[in-house]
């Protein structure tokens, strides 16, 4: 893996002259990188966004849960006494 990274790598930099060679500067490889950086950053949002949101449903969950459950003991726990003889 660890071949195929650095031959990547390399590779990139021989790309990069290519490049710099057909068009006469670095400005259209800058942009490119500026372009997946903002894709990258974009990616980061969202994932964020949709980990607080799956983080906060879960929380409620979990809070519903224990309130329904509070609920059905308190309610078990008042049953038998609603039902004694007078």
């Amino acid at each position: 893996m660890q071949f195929f990274t650095s031959f990547f790598y390399g590779f990139n930099f021989y790309l990069a002259g290519i490049i710099k060679d057909a068009m006469g500067s670095y400005d259209p490889i800058i942009l490119v990188i500026n372009l997946i950086t903002l894709l990258t950053v974009a990616m980061w949002t969202v994932e964020m966004v949709i980990r607080k949101v799956k983080r906060k449903n879960k929380r409620r969950l979990a809070e519903e849960s224990a309130k329904a459950s509070q609920a059905a003991s308190a309610g078990r726990e008042m049953a038998p006494l609603s039902k004694q003889p007078s």
